[in-house]
């Protein structure tokens, strides 16, 4: 039985033991299970009872959820699991400090600090806020958090370890086969609170992928199981920017050559059937001519009978683990295939999306030795895209929003990326005629937070240049105290609302080669 007091108007138990184990990856309930939801009823019951539910929760699921993910940090606390071990020693390699927006001096890692209930709560309300940010010093999220940490705190002496989740996830000394690998990815996507994001905009995936353009020729429940599989290597939580392999990868305990952090998804492409053997597919990629052996075991139901050798085509994503690759997703067999040179160059695009160093370092020559130019009109965007890349910029008809003039153009891993809306005003910079101070206390900040605004390195790049000095959240203790929020805590505050960090896999194959150019 809890020991915790939840205070204020008691709800009947909300958070069972089946709730509970829906997060685990595993099916019968244990006495840690019933432990934990029985915490997480009283995190919930805090919850419904707070100003934070008709403001921001508002449903029933949605509060059991925050309640399981808040209570999960618990356990993985005191079962010594380590993901937020990971967190912090993650934000203090990168920002160094052990958790962004809050006072740590206080702090004792290991245990359960109020600070950590502070951030998580925070993380999981802007869940829900994501047109705009929320204050982390927000009185009602600072209030419920304390409200919580004291539920956690009375029964730290109390608490019980998940050893059945902390044998799941700790690799034995022989490494694990892929098949072993995937149900711990799975966990932390569907189960590890770091990913609760994932959940909660699993929907408007789904809702989006079965309108893309091709949907209606497959299966619904073969495009959702795809969009799950795919989430594996490409959904990155907010707190660390991270995905699923990396995640596992340092908290698994065992990784020394770093075949899960390495794991990667190549996007969907056309392949050449060539054969198959016992173990393995033959294919040839189309765009690049490059062999590959894709395990058999990895297709679900795979017949091959109508497939002619050197005729069909084979559409599909791969995942590379070791030195095997593996089918990701759903296959689309194709009788036969008119490939065009138009169609390989899209896919070796698609392939190798980044910049070459030579075209990178032109651009910055261009842009005067920086990521970005401002542009007065989009005649002069459109010459420029000619003379750099060769392209006109069609993907968005900027031409026809006069709201987006002067243009703010930045680059990017892939290439060139247009401003959405007119962001040049909260740009302090010497040869920025359109500078405007008033207008920036209020749009600054959406050039650090609004990953719709620039392209992260364009984002890094101004933030790193000085250039967003008015950029600031709103704050009952002045203006000054919210511009020092943001300034304190800006390079969280990009990683967080872009999902990226310099360190990742983008940065390190596009900007970080660059960066001797400026």
């Amino acid at each position: 039985m809890s020991k915790g007091k939840s205070g204020g108007k008691n709800f009947r138990k909300m958070v069972f033991p089946k709730d509970w184990v829906g997060y685990r990856p595993y099916n019968k309930v244990g006495e840690a299970d019933v432990y934990y939801a029985s915490v997480a009823s009283e995190v919930y019951s805090l919850i419904r009872s707070s100003f934070l539910f008709e403001e921001v929760f508002k449903s029933e699921d949605d509060t059991k959820r925050a309640s399981i993910m808040l209570t999960s940090l618990f356990e993985d606390i005191i079962s010594g699991i380590g993901v937020w071990n990971l967190a912090i020693g993650e934000f203090h390699h990168r920002y160094g400090k052990i958790l962004p927006f809050y006072d740590t001096s206080d702090y004792v890692r290991g245990e359960i600090n109020l600070q950590d209930v502070q951030l998580l709560l925070w993380d999981i309300v802007q869940s829900f806020k994501d047109r705009s940010i929320i204050n982390p010093e927000n009185p009602y999220i600072l209030s419920l958090a304390g409200d919580i940490f004291s539920i956690f705190d009375a029964e730290y002496e109390y608490a019980v370890e998940n050893v059945p989740l902390k044998e799941f996830l700790t690799s034995p000394s022989s490494g694990w086969p892929y098949w072993e690998v995937r149900p711990r990815l799975e966990w932390i996507l569907d189960g590890c609170f770091l990913f609760h994001r994932f959940l909660t905009e699993l929907p408007s995936m789904i809702e989006h992928g079965l309108r893309t353009e091709g949907a209606e020729d497959i299966p619904a429940d073969e495009i959702i199981y795809s969009i799950r599989v795919n989430s594996l290597y490409d959904f990155r939580g907010n707190l660390l920017s991270m995905n699923c392999p990396g995640i596992l990868s340092r908290i698994c305990g065992n990784d020394p050559e770093g075949r899960i952090a390495d794991m990667r998804k190549v996007p969907i492409l056309d392949y050449l059937y060539l054969g198959k053997d016992s173990s393995a597919l033959s294919v040839r990629r189309l765009c690049d001519g490059e062999l590959l052996r894709i395990e058999l075991d990895s297709f679900n139901g795979l017949d091959t009978s109508a497939m002619v050798e050197d005729k069909t085509a084979l559409s599909c994503s791969i995942v590379s683990f070791g030195e095997k690759w593996y089918q990701s997703g759903y296959m689309l067999e194709i009788p036969s295939i008119a490939y065009t040179e138009e169609m390989r160059r899209k896919e070796e695009m698609r392939l190798d999306p980044f910049l070459s160093e030579k075209t990178a370092s032109g651009i910055i020559t261009r842009f005067g030795g920086r990521w970005w130019h401002i542009f007065p009109s989009f005649e002069e965007v459109k010459e420029f895209y000619n003379e750099a890349l060769g392209v006109n910029p069609s993907f968005r008809s900027l031409d026809l929003e006069e709201n987006a003039r002067p243009y703010l153009v930045g680059l990017s891993h892939a290439g060139l990326s247009i401003s959405s809306g007119n962001v040049s005003p909260s740009i302090f910079s010497p040869d920025n005629p359109y500078y405007d101070k008033d207008a920036a206390k209020k749009k600054a900040i959406d050039l650090v937070v609004n990953p719709g605004g620039c392209s992260y390195e364009t984002a890094c790049a101004l933030r790193d240049g000085g250039c967003l000095p008015d950029a600031m959240l709103n704050s009952s203790k002045g203006e000054e105290h919210g511009r020092a929020l943001v300034k304190d805590n800006a390079e969280f505050l990009t990683d967080y609302f872009f999902r990226r960090y310099r360190g990742d896999d983008l940065w390190e194959r596009g900007a970080a080669r660059w960066k001797r150019q400026c």
